[in-house]
């Protein structure tokens, strides 16, 4: 009997034992599978210089932005940055050690130091408007590497210049390229609706700035340029003379100027195709029917190019439209609707993408004339072309931020990124 006892007794010890030892096994795992860097006994930290170089220091400096692709961690530990603090995340181990990168704080890098997935995109074939928050994609290219949004992401609004903004991308030169999105006061306590991805602005233009044909005239192949030349003298198409007007009134006139970067450029390839299949490159476009290198890229091939293949066609200029190759980036496909991703808004807008140069006769046998057309974001999110001379198509500017500058917030609507010390 008294054995017995005593070999429930020493159960019962055991089982008390495992409790003691488990439980707080298990709370001490939830407890650190997150937390701030606070004790830096097993962290080096390294600040770029301004040759590019890292030098130790001794804390986290002030200033710097995290860079999550250099910095590394034991344990399989995650570095991350959150709102302004280096946080490790999946940390099983208390002797963790991690060596951090810190870049100095710019635009770009305070945009990618709140992504928590940057990948790639392999097919352009489909549209994408799924949700992809979080999320950023890259793409290598001739100048350096671009990254960009796509699909329906709710982390790229920026306020600027009393203006809400969708960024597109960060360009090659770290600059951020982001096109119009609508007046601050126009849009009022309404922006959870209509900035949000999938809004019909049709009823309400909110998106736009207004109407406009993209030419004078649209019975030459000359009239598909940003700006083109005629008897040696260089002209502005009506969209850039509207565009510049818009700058000069809602930035220059009111001290914007000194934020937006004039060397990224806005590309508007005239490379020249005598069919549809991009198989002989056309020298004379005065032919019946020209084709350009937007139109074999991403209605033919379904394989856009950041890249600008002339350097003739990079206009040095401090507003434009998107392009094409931004388009089919964002989840656009020619002839295919997607009503869910960012550059959705109901109605026609121009590219600054040169599409085909044709002289068209309709069904019925009636030669309606000679046209240049450009590539369009139609009424139901897909690309199409539209008449350079067509007025009814939507305006929406397109501004590269400066590389340099710095910014708050987290690109959601409610807490939009904004330049730090933009007077607004």
């Amino acid at each position: 009997m008294k054995k017995k006892k005593m070999t429930i007794v020493i159960a019962l010890i055991i089982l008390i034992m495992t409790v003691i030892i488990v439980i707080p096994k298990k709370e001490y795992k939830n407890e650190i599978q997150e937390e701030n860097i606070t004790n830096v006994k097993d962290m080096a930290f390294f600040i770029q210089n301004t040759d590019g170089l890292y030098q130790e220091e001794e804390t986290i400096p002030e200033n710097y932005i995290l860079n999550t692709e250099k910095s590394v961690c034991s344990n399989g530990a995650v570095p991350i940055y959150r709102e302004g603090e280096v946080v490790l995340t999946n940390l099983k181990s208390k002797n963790t050690q991690c060596f951090l990168y810190f870049d100095p704080a710019n635009a770009s890098s305070t945009i990618l130091a709140t992504i928590k997935e940057t990948t790639t995109r392999t097919s352009f074939a489909g549209t994408n408007g799924s949700s992809t928050t979080g999320k950023i994609y890259k793409e290598n290219t001739d100048e350096g590497t671009t990254y960009y949004y796509t699909g329906a992401p709710t982390d790229n609004y920026v306020k600027f210049a009393n203006h809400y903004w969708r960024i597109i991308r960060i360009n090659e030169n770290g600059s951020i390229r982001m096109i119009y999105s609508g007046n601050v006061g126009t849009i009022g306590s309404n922006k959870e609706t209509v900035l949000a991805n999938g809004y019909n602005d049709s009823t309400t233009g909110y998106l736009k700035y207004g109407n406009s044909a993209f030419s004078y005239a649209s019975n030459d192949s000359k009239y598909v340029g940003f700006q083109y030349e005629s008897n040696g003298t260089k002209y502005n198409s009506k969209i850039l003379d509207v565009l510049l007007n818009w700058y000069e009134i809602y930035i220059e006139n009111k001290g914007y100027d000194k934020y937006i970067d004039d060397s990224a450029g806005f590309c508007g390839d005239r490379t020249a195709y005598t069919d549809d299949t991009g198989t002989e490159i056309e020298t004379d476009t005065s032919t019946t029917k020209t084709y350009y290198g937007a139109y074999i890229r991403n209605n033919t091939n379904k394989t856009p190019l950041f890249s600008c293949p002339n350097s003739d066609d990079l206009y040095k200029t401090k507003v434009g439209l998107i392009t094409a190759e931004e388009v089919a980036y964002a989840g656009g496909v020619f002839y295919s609707a997607n009503t869910s991703y960012y550059l959705y808004t109901g109605y026609r807008y121009w590219t600054m993408s040169p599409s085909f140069y044709d002289d068209y006769t309709n069904e019925d046998g009636v030669d309606e004339g000679k046209h240049a057309r450009l590539v369009d974001i139609n009424e139901n999110g897909s690309m199409g072309y539209g008449n350079a001379y067509d007025p009814g198509e939507g305006v929406r500017p397109v501004i590269n931020l400066k590389a340099g500058l710095e910014l708050s917030g987290d690109g959601t609507i409610d807490t939009p990124y904004e330049v730090i010390e933009a007077g607004e």
